[in-house]
């Protein structure tokens, strides 16, 4: 499960999930602070990652880590 908090100085147009460099999930928002939970039911594979995007609606961005999976 990949959850997902985030506050933005501004209200936040969406976040993204990104796996292996590859959208996964876009979710609208329109609040300036979001939380959601996602479950990727893909099989996983040793090396698969992941990491978060956020933009706001005066298109500042922020972006996560990458994460990766051991399987």
């Amino acid at each position: 499960m990949i959850r997902i908090h985030a506050i933005g100085e501004d209200e936040i147009a969406y976040m993204k999930i990104v796996k292996n460099n590859e959208d996964l999930i876009i979710r609208p928002c329109s609040r300036d602070e979001e939380y959601f939970e996602y479950v990727d039911t893909t099989p996983a594979r040793d090396g698969d990652w992941y990491y978060v995007r956020v933009v706001q609606d005066d298109e500042e961005t922020g972006w996560s880590s990458p994460v990766w999976v051991n399987v």
